[in-house]
């Protein structure tokens, strides 16, 4: 094997074409991809850490929501138990009235019974008075 200045001359024209590219292309290009990782590493380590806080942030709704809806559960308890309570008692004192209606209808038919019961020797006088009118024709004097 031979070797002549084509050879060497070939070999720095190699070599410093490697050199040239890697000072204008290849360093340029890797710096970019370097930064290109270091900003897509930060990027999801921020997404990551944004997944953590929603997280609690979930945690923390769902622990308030579950205290709101006892808290409401609670005061809707108490409100029917009131609601109860006020339907019972406007129950009683309208039972109470009804009775008192039913007791002093009661006392004013007695009453009208016995007032109507004093009439009924008179009235069936006159009803007799009448029938033997009636047959007779004439007037029974009755003692």
């Amino acid at each position: 094997m031979e070797f002549n200045s084509t050879l060497l001359i070939q070999l720095g024209i190699y070599l410093g074409l490697i050199f040239i590219l890697k000072i204008l292309f290849f360093d340029p290009i890797l710096k970019l991809l370097n930064k290109r990782e270091a900003l897509t590493e930060g990027k999801k380590e921020e997404a990551s850490g944004m997944r953590e806080k929603i997280t609690a942030i979930r945690i923390k709704f769902d622990s308030k929501m579950s205290e709101v809806k006892q808290s409401l559960e609670g005061q809707r308890q108490i409100e029917l138990k009131m609601v109860k309570e006020r339907a019972e008692q406007k129950l009683s004192e309208a039972k109470s009235k009804v009775e008192r209606k039913l007791i002093d209808h009661q006392i004013e038919m007695e009453a009208e019974l016995k007032r109507l019961r004093g009439q009924l020797p008179q009235l069936s006088s006159e009803i007799s008075n009448e029938i033997t009118k009636a047959i007779l024709g004439a007037k029974v004097v009755r003692s």
